[in-house]
């Protein structure tokens, strides 16, 4: 049997555990939730807040979704420091890749939740000095962070 867990990773090197299970969404979906809290739930005005986050999850896709037919769970790198991902088909299969097997890569780091009261779904994404999109994992305002990745344990 396959678990799933949520990992992070801080600036020391430092990893946790933070959530185990057979459902790769559902610990997606945590993770994303931990992002938030630990960015959007503190007291910082949103100005502060822009500056001063803390952690981040690495989201990865494709731009070209006419020959790309899986979503991407990013899944933390080995000690080569190749970039490992899960590539998740439509039957709910779950391969094992690296970033490079993705044709027309897109990466983007997610921050957190910043819907409003309104209803209005908002994702918040990083933007270096000059407000532009990061997309790239080893951009150099990701150092002192705490990364969020996915692992797979086989049990049993």
């Amino acid at each position: 049997m396959t678990k799933y867990q949520l990992w992070s990773r801080d600036e020391y090197g430092q990893g946790s555990i933070l959530f185990t299970s057979e459902d790769l969404q559902e610990v997606v979906k945590k993770g994303k939730q931990e992002v938030t809290s630990l960015n959007v739930g503190n007291a910082l005005t949103t100005d502060d807040r822009e500056k001063n986050w803390e952690a981040y999850m690495v989201m990865v896709g494709s731009t070209d979704s006419g020959r790309d037919h899986k979503r991407y769970v990013y899944s933390g790198s080995n000690p080569r420091n190749t970039q490992n991902v899960f590539g998740v088909k439509k039957d709910g299969s779950v391969d094992d890749i690296t970033l490079s097997d993705i044709p027309a890569l897109m990466i983007r780091i997610y921050l957190g939740d910043v819907s409003t009261k309104r209803g209005e779904e908002l994702d918040w994404y990083a933007k270096d000095a000059r407000r532009k999109v990061i997309d790239k994992i080893d951009h150099p305002d990701l150092d002192a962070k705490t990364r969020f990745f996915v692992s797979k344990v086989e049990v049993g």
